[in-house]
């Protein structure tokens, strides 16, 4: 009898070491049951799809998240650096947190990376847009993006063009698109050119009216621009000229603004 109650003993003390050896390899190389990360950090921010918005609306991306502007590109909270002092430590500079963005699509031809920070540099600018950090935690920023100001489509009463947009990346053949009143043009079209950053003209060519152009209304009309030549400077101007045949200076006008080159001259 006493050898039984012994063994049951026995058995039992197993079980608990049996038992405690299980749970310490569970917690040792088995996933925790919250799903965090094994290590016991802090956990990553689940990524989940933010809805398109317009330029100038405020966005919040946690890290690893993206959202796309239906008129700009597509942004990616890339990663978040944080050089702030620790707590109960003395810093000459107390640090701050950087969020670096990717910026892709929307006139972007490579994907472009652009860091912030919530003390240096609040603002920044990349290909045309310009980017303010309104708040920012370890794990997430709050942002709004709009289209600098030089790449704003100007208004004109008597022209509008819807292709290319202000600040696009143009290529050769270049189609330009858009409407202009009758009285833009002479003998169904007007003169049209791209200039590069030195002012030279990379291409020269007239826009055609696609229906009736004797008549004050507007007219729809398309050009095509073609080059060969390297453009110097990233930067050029498209130029729509309203046709003047009697040449006189009080007659002249023009619709103007900023396009990108994707190869230029050093």
């Amino acid at each position: 009898m006493k050898r039984m109650h012994a063994a049951y003993i026995s058995a039992a003390v197993l079980c608990v070491i049996l038992g405690a050896l299980a749970l310490s390899n569970s917690r040792l190389f088995g996933p925790p049951a919250d799903g965090g990360p094994a290590d016991g950090g802090p956990a990553a921010p689940a990524v989940t799809p933010v809805q398109g918005r317009t330029l100038g609306t405020a966005a919040t991306l946690a890290i690893g998240e993206s959202v796309t502007f239906a008129d700009g590109p597509s942004v990616t909270l890339v990663r978040i650096d944080d050089s702030r002092c620790a707590k109960g430590n003395t810093c000459i500079w107390q640090g701050e947190l950087s969020p670096v963005l990717r910026l892709s699509g929307g006139g972007f031809d490579t994907p472009r990376e652009v860091r912030l920070g919530t003390v240096t540099a609040k603002r920044a600018s990349a290909g045309g847009f310009d980017i303010s950090l309104t708040d920012a935690t370890a794990v997430s920023i709050t942002f709004t993006i709009t289209k600098s100001e030089a790449y704003v489509m100007p208004v004109h009463s008597q022209i509008r063009v819807t292709a290319p947009a202000a600040g696009a990346v143009v290529t050769s053949p270049l189609t330009v698109s858009g409407e202009a009143k009758g009285t833009w043009y002479f003998e169904a079209s007007f003169p049209v050119k791209l200039l590069d950053a030195d002012g030279s003209a990379v291409a020269v060519g007239h826009a055609t009216a696609k229906s009736d152009w004797m008549t004050e209304s507007f007219v729809p009309f398309d050009a095509t621009l073609t080059w060969t030549a390297v453009p110097k400077g990233p930067t050029g101007t498209l130029v729509l000229e309203k046709d003047n045949p009697s040449d006189r200076p009080e007659s002249a006008d023009s619709f103007r603004y900023t396009v990108r080159f994707t190869s230029v001259k050093p």
